[in-house]
């Protein structure tokens, strides 16, 4: 139950709607759905409405399992990072991705690892990017777009040498991979 209003509202939301209101009503109806709480506190954050995004994650604690936790963690983390609290939102988006369920698809994981890397390295962090990109490839050694982001935090953290080996693997996996601006770019995989 819920579904249908969560993309109708998140499709909104995406397009630069203001729909705090509607959102946060719907989290209240369907307080389970982790997928409307998260939109909910995104919305809100958008707003401005940062104590009450707060608020709604503290409540969600309450009500939601352990394992939509992480969901509902990175929905503040990206909401703080926008307020410009960035050492919280770094934190908060390595619990989320550290929290994360082992059996979490593929693509969750990397959009999970990718928000929490932005995150550390707009704070200026490169340890903890690279600690979430090396968790990243352990977890998903078969996926290009993982090595890819591994090897962006090893530009970010001047370590060329590794991230022309990350981008090597990245392109053993997917021939097209490419890392603009990189001094690998023209060397073959």
């Amino acid at each position: 139950a819920g579904a249908v209003e969560v993309a109708r509202l998140q499709i909104a939301f995406v397009r630069g709607e203001d729909v705090w209101k509607r959102a946060r009503a719907l989290s209240r109806s369907y307080p389970e759905r982790a997928d409307a709480v998260a939109l909910s506190i995104r919305s809100l954050g958008r707003a401005g409405r940062v104590l009450a995004a707060r608020r709604d994650r503290a409540l969600a604690r309450r009500r939601l399992t352990k394992s939509d936790m992480p969901a509902i963690s990175l929905a503040l983390a990206v909401v703080l990072q926008e307020q410009g609290e960035l050492r919280e939102a770094a934190q908060l988006g390595f619990k989320a991705w550290s929290s994360l369920p082992e059996d979490a698809g593929s693509v969750e994981a990397l959009r999970f690892a990718q928000t929490a890397v932005g995150i550390w390295l707009e704070l200026g962090n490169t340890s903890g990017a690279r600690a979430i990109a090396r968790e990243l490839t352990q977890r998903m050694p078969g996926s290009p777009d993982a090595w890819l982001l591994r090897a962006q935090v090893l530009v970010a953290a001047d370590a060329p040498d590794f991230a022309c080996r990350s981008l090597g693997r990245a392109r053993t996996l997917d021939p097209d991979v490419v890392l603009v601006g990189s001094r690998c770019e023209e060397d073959p995989a």
